[in-house]
C-alpha cells in the first residue's frame, strides 16, 4: 500500500472508543430528558403555587376544612333531611311504576282522566304512611346532610340523600291528586312539603346535590302552575309558598357547589401529589372517558405523571375560580363572560371537572328565570283574589304583594306581563334574548322563538273537562306490583 493510500484510508476507532462515544451520547440524551422533566416539573409547580396564592387572596376560607367549619348548623328537631330519610324508610318495598311525566303534565286547565286520577289515588294509598311522616316538612325549610370526605369516595353523599329522588315525586303526585279533587289549598300545602324536601340539601359543598335541589324546586314550580289551573288556593297558602320560593331564589346553590368542588379536587390532588393515593387506583365519575390516572404520555408511573397532575391541578383551580367569578355576576352579564372564556387545554377537555361548568351556569340562569316568574305569578294571583282583576303591569303588585318587580336574568330588565285570552303570562325572554310575547314551552329546554314563564288562567277557564284519552294515554300493565321495574328509586 502506498503512502497516499494510507493517508486517504479512514481511521477506524477501536471498540472501546465506540462504546465510550455511545455512552456519552446516551448520557447527553438522558441528561437532556432529565433536565427537561425537572424543568417541566418546576414550571408546573410554580404555576400551581401561583394559582393557589391567587385563590388564597380572593377567597381566604376556600379549603375543604374551612367550608365544613362554616356550614350552617341545623338542630336535629329542625333538620328536614332527617324527616326525608324517615319518610323514605316508611315506603313499601314496591310501588307502582307510575310514569314520572304524571307530575310534569302540561299546565293546562283541563282535569285528568279517570284512569290518571285512579293512578294518583293508588300512589296515595301505597305511600300513605310516608305522607304522614312527611307532613311536618311543610314547616321545616332548612336541612343538612352529614359530609365525610375520603379520597376513595370524595364525591359521594350519604345514602339518605338519595331518598330525595323517590320522595319528591311522590309528594308532587299527592299535590296533583289534591288539585284533581278540587282542593287547591291542600295541593299547595303538598307543594310546600315537596319544596322543603328538596331544600333538605342545605349548604352541602357539592355541585351535584345543589343541582338536584335546584332541579326539584323547578319541578315544584311547574306543579304549582298546574295547581293554579285547577282551582283557587287560599290567600295565606299563596303567600307562604311565595315567601318560600323567594327564599329559594336567593339561594346561590351553584356558588356553594362550585366552591365545594374546587376544595374537594384540591384536597384530592394534593393527596395524589403527596403519594397518598396511587394514580392507577384513582377512580371517579367526575370525568368523561379518562381520569388523571391515565394522563396522556404518563402511563402508570406516578413519578413521570407528577408534572401533568400538577398542570391539571392548576387548570382545575383556575377554571373553578373563573366560573365562580362568573356565577357571582348579575345573570345578564354571565352570558357575555361565558362567551369570553378561553378554550380549555386539549388534555383537559374530556374531564367532567371542567366540561360542564358553563352548562351549570346556564341551567341556574334558566331556573332562576322560572322561579322569579313563579314568585311574581303567586303575587298576581293574590292581587286578583283581592281586586277581582289581573294587574295591568307587575308594578301594580308593589309593594303590597311584591317588594319589587323581579328582574329578568337574561337582560336585567323587569319581568314581562302579557294579557292573553285565557288569563295572563308572566315571563322572561329566555336564552334567545328575544321577546316572543310569552310563547312558553314548559317540558323541554327553551328554544329560539320561546320564552320562559308562568301562566295564570281566568277563574272561569279553570278546571275544564279532561281531554279525550287523558294527557298520558292508556297506562301500561307494568303498573302491577309484581315486576322489578316497579321499584321506585
Amino acid at each position: 500500500m502506498s503512502i497516499a493510500d494510507a493517508v486517504e484510508a479512514p481511521v477506524v476507532p477501536s471498540r472501546r472508543r465506540r462504546r465510550w462515544r455511545r455512552l456519552a451520547m446516551l448520557l447527553i440524551v438522558v441528561g437532556s430528558l432529565t433536565a427537561a422533566f425537572f424543568w417541566w416539573d418546576w414550571k408546573a409547580e410554580r404555576e400551581l403555587n401561583a394559582v393557589i396564592a391567587s385563590v388564597d387572596r380572593t377567597d381566604p376560607a376556600w379549603r375543604w376544612e374551612d367550608l365544613e367549619a362554616t356550614r350552617r348548623a341545623v338542630p336535629d328537631e329542625q333538620n328536614s333531611a332527617q324527616h326525608v330519610a324517615a319518610a323514605f324508610a316508611a315506603l313499601p318495598e314496591r310501588l307502582p311504576g307510575f310514569d314520572s311525566l304524571l307530575i310534569d303534565l302540561p299546565a293546562a286547565p283541563a282535569q285528568l282522566s279517570a284512569a290518571e286520577s285512579a293512578q294518583l289515588r293508588r300512589i296515595h294509598d301505597l305511600s300513605e304512611r310516608m305522607l304522614t311522616l312527611a307532613r311536618p316538612l311543610a314547616e321545616m325549610p332548612h336541612g343538612r346532610y352529614p359530609m365525610a370526605w375520603s379520597p376513595e369516595k370524595f364525591h359521594e353523599m350519604p345514602a339518605s340523600y338519595h331518598s330525595l329522588r323517590s320522595i319528591v315525586p311522590l309528594l308532587l303526585a299527592e299535590a296533583m291528586r289534591e288539585a284533581q279533587q278540587d282542593d287547591a289549598t291542600m295541593a299547595l300545602f303538598w307543594c310546600r312539603v315537596a319544596l322543603n324536601a328538596a331544600r333538605s340539601v342545605g349548604d352541602e359543598p357539592m355541585l351535584v346535590p345543589q343541582q338536584e335541589r335546584h332541579y326539584f324546586c323547578l319541578r315544584v314550580a311547574r306543579v304549582v302552575e298546574r295547581v293554579l289551573s285547577q282551582g283557587e288556593p287560599s290567600g295565606p297558602s299563596l303567600a307562604s309558598l311565595q315567601a318560600l320560593l323567594a327564599d329559594e331564589e336567593n339561594h346561590r346553590g351553584l356558588r356553594v357547589g362550585l366552591r365545594g368542588e374546587r376544595a374537594m379536587w384540591h384536597k384530592l390532588l394534593e393527596a395524589v401529589e403527596a403519594g397518598t393515593i396511587d394514580l392507577p387506583t384513582l377512580n371517579s365519575p367526575y370525568h368523561r372517558g379518562d381520569d388523571i390516572s391515565r394522563p396522556p404520555g404518563a402511563g402508570a408511573i406516578r413519578f413521570l405523571a407528577r408534572p401533568r397532575v400538577k398542570e391539571f391541578h392548576a387548570t382545575a383551580l383556575r377554571q373553578y375560580t373563573d366560573y365562580l367569578e362568573i356565577a357571582t355576576l348579575p345573570a345578564d352579564e354571565q352570558v357575555v363572560r361565558l362567551a369570553e372564556m378561553p378554550p380549555l387545554p386539549e388534555y383537559s377537555q374530556s374531564y367532567y371537572i371542567v366540561a360542564v361548568r358553563a352548562q351549570s351556569i346556564s341551567t341556574e340562569q334558566s331556573g332562576s328565570a322560572l322561579l322569579r316568574c313563579a314568585i311574581a305569578a303567586l303575587a298576581a294571583e293574590r292581587f286578583r283574589r283581592i281586586n277581582g282583576r289581573w294587574p295591568t303591569a307587575l308594578d301594580e303588585l308593589c309593594p303590597r304583594f311584591l317588594a319589587q318587580v323581579p328582574l329578568d336574568p337574561y337582560d336585567g330588565k323587569p319581568l314581562r306581563l302579557c294579557r292573553v285570552t285565557e288569563g295572563v303570562v308572566i315571563y322572561s325572554i329566555g336564552p334567545d334574548l328575544t321577546d316572543n310575547n310569552g310563547n312558553l314551552v314548559r317540558n323541554r329546554r327553551a328554544t329560539p322563538g320561546t320564552d320562559i314563564g308562568f301562566e295564570l288562567w281566568d277563574v272561569n277557564k279553570r278546571r275544564q273537562p279532561p281531554p279525550a284519552g287523558g294527557f298520558m294515554g292508556p297506562f301500561p300493565r307494568s303498573s302491577a306490583l309484581d315486576g322489578p321495574e316497579d321499584r321506585l328509586l
